[in-house]
C-alpha cells in the first residue's frame, strides 16, 4: 500500500460522489461504491497521517452544486456508517456503552429533505447538500406526498402557539412512476435516470414545481431533528418530541407525515429478526430500500454517545448484498437512439430479482460485448443495479460466437463506429443515416418536448401516427400541419378543439428564444445551458453559425468536445439543410431575451463589409460584429473604424485606402473577438 494508491482512490471516490450527489447520474452501483469506501477506510486505519478534511470519510455527501438559494441547516445532517454483515452489526451493538433498546428502520434510498415547520405550517424545505448547507426546494416539497403543508396538531395537545419542528425525511420516486418517467425520457430521446434515487433528486431540484408534481414523488419521514415550543405537550394526547425514536415516529404519524416502518428491539436476536423482516419485504415496497438503519432508541443516550466528523455513534446502516442470478441469453435486440447510437439489449430467461421479474438488460455497446465475450446462448450473471435496473456483470458460459452490431435494425444502413473529436472510439456503433425512420420519429419527439421547444399536445403517440400517415416527414413539417387539420382531427383522441390547441402551440413555438432552438437542433452534448451561454454573447444564429471552434471554446461553459460538435453540425450539409428548413418555416433565429452584448469587445467601432468572405456571408459577418457590440454601415467614411474585406472588394476598398481606414480580413476579425 502506498500514498499514490491512496490518493488515486480518494480522487476516484470524489469523482463518484460528484456523479451521485451533484449530477444525479451515478456510473457505479451503490454496492460498488460501498466497496471503494471500505477500501478507503481500511487504508486510513493503517495510515492515519494521510487523512485530511477533504477525505470522503470526513465529509457528508459531496460538495454540493446548488442551483437554487442556499440555506444553513438548523441541525447538521449526518450520514451513517455502513455495515455489511450481521456480525458487524453485532460488534457495533456490543460495543455501545449500554445495551440499549434500538429502533430498526427501513433505509429508504432517496433524496434527503430537511423540513422546517413554524406554527404548524411548512416554512422551509431543503436538500441535505453537504450536511451544513443545502438547497431551498420549498415550493417543490409542497407537491410531494407525505409532506404536509399544515401539521395536524391535536387540539389541547399543549404545543405553544409559537412552535417549531425540524423533520428529516427521504423523498422517493415510486418504482412504478420511475419506470413511467424513464419511458417518457426514452421516448423523448433523453438520458434515462440510473435509479429511482437519481430520478427523485432530479425531479425535486427542477425549477418548475409542476414538473415535480407530475413526477408523483413521495416522502417518508424518519426523524425529528429538533423542536421548540413542544416542552409542555400533554403526553396523554400525543408524544413529546425528543424522548425516543419510537415516540417521535408516533408523533410524526399523528401530525400527518408518512413515516418509516420501524421495529423497536431489545437484544441482537430481535435486531437480526427485524433486519431479516425488512429484507424480505423489499421487493413488495413502492419505494427503493437498500438496507436497514439501526438506531439507539432513547434520545438521551444518543446525546451521550456523540458523533464523529461524519457519523453519529448511536446509529449504523446495514446494507443488503445485491442479489444476482445466472440467465441464458435468448436473443439480442438493437435499439436506435435519437442520435443514431445503436444499443444492444439482451433478452434472457425470465428470473426473479429483488421481488420483480426481469427478462431484459442493456449490453451498452459493442466494446462491452467484446470485453465480456457475449453472444446468443451465453450464460451471464445479472444483478439489479440499484436493485432496479438489470445489469450484466459477467459471463458464466460464453455463447457459440460473439454478437456483432452490423446494421441499423430499422433502415438497414451499415453500422459505423462512432468516434470522438480525437478520432478515438469507445466501441459505440451507430446509424449514420439521418433519414432513418427511427431517428426521425425520436428527433421530432425530442424537438417537441417540454424542455426543448415545449410544443404541448405533440407527444410520442401523435408523432408516430403522423409519421406513419406521411404527414410529418421532417421536423420543419410541424409548421405546416395546419394544412392537414381535418385529417388530424379524425385521429383517435383528437378533435377539432384538440387540433386547434395543438396548432396554436406549434405556432407559438416559432417564437421561442434561440437557447431552446440551439438545444432543439439535437447537437450531441449541447443543451439549454450552452444555448443560453451562446445567446448571451451571440444573440443571432447567423453569428453562432459563423464561429470557428476556437471562438466557440471562448464562450463560458463550452469545452473542446461541445465546441467541435457545434462546429461539425453547422458544417454538415444535411444538418445545416435541416436547420435551414426550420428557418424557412419561420422559426425565430434572433434572441429576444439576451439582446446585444453591452460593452462588447467591438463596442464603439463601426465596420463596413465588402467583397466575398472566405467562410461567412455578409449577413453572418454583420451579425457577428453586432453581437460583440460593434455597428455596421453601408458606406466608408472618416468615421469608419475598419473595413472588413473579402475577394473582389471593389470601390469600398479603394475609398478606405484613400481615407486611411484599416482593412481587416475575416481571420483578423475573429482574432479580435
Amino acid at each position: 500500500m502506498d500514498k499514490k494508491a491512496y490518493d488515486a482512490l480518494v480522487k476516484s471516490i470524489q469523482y463518484h460522489n460528484d456523479r451521485y450527489y451533484n449530477q444525479d447520474d451515478p456510473e457505479i452501483t451503490d454496492y460498488e461504491y460501498d466497496q471503494l469506501m471500505r477500501e478507503l477506510n481500511a487504508m486510513e486505519r493503517e495510515h492515519t497521517e494521510w487523512v485530511t478534511l477533504e477525505s470522503p470519510t470526513q465529509r457528508v455527501g459531496g460538495s454540493p452544486v446548488l442551483n437554487g438559494d442556499k440555506v444553513r441547516h438548523h441541525v447538521h445532517l449526518y450520514s451513517l456508517n455502513d455495515l455489511f454483515s450481521v456480525e458487524e452489526v453485532r460488534d457495533w451493538y456490543i460495543g455501545q456503552m449500554h445495551t440499549p433498546r434500538v429502533s430498526v428502520q427501513e433505509k429508504i434510498d432517496g433524496l434527503t429533505l430537511a423540513l422546517e415547520y413554524r406554527n404548524g405550517k411548512l416554512f422551509l424545505g431543503a436538500t441535505r447538500g453537504d450536511g451544513d448547507i443545502g438547497e431551498v426546494v420549498t415550493d417543490n416539497a409542497l407537491t410531494v406526498r407525505g409532506v404536509p403543508s399544515l401539521l395536524n396538531i391535536p387540539e389541547n395537545a399543549g404545543a405553544a402557539p409559537e412552535n417549531r419542528l425540524y423533520v428529516r425525511a427521504e423523498a422517493y420516486m415510486p418504482v412504478a412512476d420511475y419506470e413511467r418517467v424513464n419511458e417518457e425520457q426514452r421516448q423523448m430521446g433523453k438520458k434515462l435516470f440510473a435509479n429511482p434515487r437519481n430520478c427523485a433528486a432530479g425531479s425535486l431540484r427542477v425549477k418548475d414545481p409542476a414538473i415535480t408534481k407530475a413526477r408523483n414523488l413521495g416522502a417518508i419521514s424518519f426523524a425529528i431533528l429538533a423542536s421548540e415550543g413542544w416542552e409542555d405537550v400533554d403526553t396523554s394526547i400525543c408524544p413529546r418530541p425528543g424522548v425516543s425514536e419510537t415516540d417521535d415516529l408516533a408523533l410524526l404519524s399523528i401530525l400527518g407525515f408518512d413515516v418509516v416502518t420501524a421495529y423497536t428491539c431489545q437484544g441482537m436476536d430481535e435486531i437480526e429478526a427485524a433486519i431479516k423482516k425488512i429484507g424480505e419485504s423489499r421487493g413488495n415496497l413502492p419505494y427503493w430500500t437498500d438496507g436497514a438503519v439501526i438506531k439507539t432508541d432513547e434520545k438521551s443516550i444518543q446525546t451521550e454517545y456523540g458523533y464523529t466528523a461524519k457519523f453519529p455513534k448511536h446509529a449504523v446502516a446495514y446494507k443488503y448484498p445485491p442479489e444476482q442470478k445466472d440467465v441464458t441469453i435468448l436473443s439480442i435486440d438493437v435499439q436506435v437512439g435519437r442520435t443514431g447510437v445503436l444499443t444492444p439489449v439482451a433478452n434472457f430467461t425470465p428470473v426473479q430479482l429483488c421481488g420483480t421479474t426481469v427478462s431484459r438488460a442493456t449490453l451498452h455497446n459493442q466494446a462491452f460485448i467484446d470485453d465480456m465475450g457475449i453472444g446468443i446462448g451465453a450464460v451471464v450473471k445479472v444483478i439489479k443495479s440499484g436493485e432496479i435496473i438489470p445489469r450484466v456483470i459477467g459471463v458464466t458460459k460464453p455463447g457459440p460466437e460473439v454478437f456483432r452490431i452490423t446494421k441499423c435494425p430499422v433502415c438497414g444502413h451499415d453500422a459505423v463506429l462512432f468516434t470522438d473529436e480525437n478520432g478515438t472510439d469507445n466501441g459505440v456503433y451507430g446509424c449514420p443515416n439521418m433519414a432513418c425512420p427511427a431517428q426521425k420519429v425520436r428527433y421530432i419527439e425530442y424537438y417537441c418536448s417540454r424542455d426543448v421547444m415545449d410544443i404541448a399536445g405533440v407527444g410520442p403517440a401523435l408523432v408516430e401516427k403522423l409519421c406513419d400517415m406521411g404527414i410529418l416527414n421532417d421536423v420543419a413539417a410541424l409548421y405546416s400541419l395546419s394544412e392537414h387539420a381535418d385529417a388530424i382531427s379524425n385521429l383517435d383522441g383528437m378533435g377539432e378543439r384538440s387540433v386547434e390547441k395543438t396548432l396554436d402551440t406549434i405556432e407559438t413555438s416559432r417564437g421561442r428564444d434561440i437557447d431552446r432552438l440551439i438545444k432543439a437542433l439535437g447537437i450531441p452534448g449541447v443543451g439549454r445551458h450552452i444555448g443560453k451561454a451562446l445567446a448571451a454573447k451571440y444573440p443571432d444564429m447567423d453569428a453562432i453559425i459563423a464561429l470557428d471552434v476556437e471562438a466557440l471554446k471562448a464562450v463560458d461553459g463550452i469545452g473542446d468536445i461541445s465546441a467541435k460538435a457545434i462546429w461539425d453540425y453547422f458544417h454538415d450539409e444535411e444538418s445545416l439543410a435541416r436547420y435551414r428548413r426550420l428557418v424557412d418555416a419561420g422559426v425565430n433565429t434572433k434572441s429576444q431575451s439576451y439582446g446585444q452584448v453591452q460593452g462588447g469587445v467591438l463596442s464603439g467601432m463601426t465596420f463596413v463589409i465588402t467583397g466575398t468572405l472566405p467562410t461567412m456571408s455578409r449577413e453572418e459577418a454583420k451579425a457577428l460584429i453586432e453581437a460583440n457590440g460593434g455597428k455596421c454601415s453601408g458606406s466608408v467614411s472618416k468615421k469608419t473604424t475598419y473595413l472588413l474585406a473579402g475577394e473582389a472588394a471593389g470601390s469600398k476598398l479603394t475609398k478606405a485606402t484613400s481615407l486611411g481606414v484599416p482593412v481587416l480580413t475575416e481571420d483578423a476579425l475573429k482574432e479580435m473577438l
